[in-house]
């Protein structure tokens, strides 16, 4: 008898125990692809494509935009676990605006390297694009400057005209090319 009695807490105990082991696993599952359920969930709400400005921006699938309310910036997030343990993470923002030109950009690392003040030009060495790639984005000149988390464009001689700016892991780069590559012009207003 007195086994019987200890059997039915223990029965209880076991059932809460694996009902909230199963609690635990569904939110842990749901919190890792939270992301890209919702960008999923955005796509079919809105389509493949977002303005910003006079542009029209592709939406790489399971990144979800984030849309300024004036739509002259676009950020994209993406965050994900991956199967050995890593984080894999990226964000991409467009902007259109005023803005300094490549030209400008590479004239004032250039006047950095070149500075006098103590420590200027060793910082400037550290933080100078590893690469420059030109880039066609809707029709304007731009080129891009890969750094070792970011990618920065800019259009090459203009003072007007859309940035994209990549920050995350490396293995988001050419996403970020190819989504650069689809973007179309739908206006020609410039401010």
């Amino acid at each position: 008898m007195r086994g019987m009695k200890l059997g039915k807490p223990l029965h209880t105990a076991i059932r809460v125990a694996a009902a909230l082991f199963l609690l635990y696993l569904l939110v842990l599952v749901v919190s890792s692809y939270w992301l890209p359920i919702t960008a999923l969930a955005w796509r079919l709400r809105h389509g493949s494509t977002v303005q910003v400005g006079d542009y029209s921006v592709p939406v790489p699938t399971w990144w979800l935009p984030e849309q300024s309310k004036d739509s002259t910036s676009l950020r994209f997030h993406f965050r994900a676990h991956n199967l050995t343990g890593g984080y894999t993470f990226g964000d991409i923002t467009f902007q259109v605006g005023k803005t300094h030109s490549a030209e400008q950009f590479k004239q004032g690392m250039e006047a950095a390297r070149r500075s006098t003040r103590p420590g200027a030009g060793t910082l400037a060495q550290m933080i100078s694009p590893t690469k420059e790639t030109t880039v066609n984005i809707a029709g304007q000149p731009s080129v891009c400057f890969e750094f070792l988390l970011s990618v920065e464009c800019l259009p090459e001689n203009q003072d007007y005209g859309l940035t994209a700016d990549l920050k995350g892991t490396s293995g988001f780069a050419p996403l970020f090319y190819q989504t650069l590559s689809k973007v179309t012009r739908t206006g020609t207003s410039q401010k």
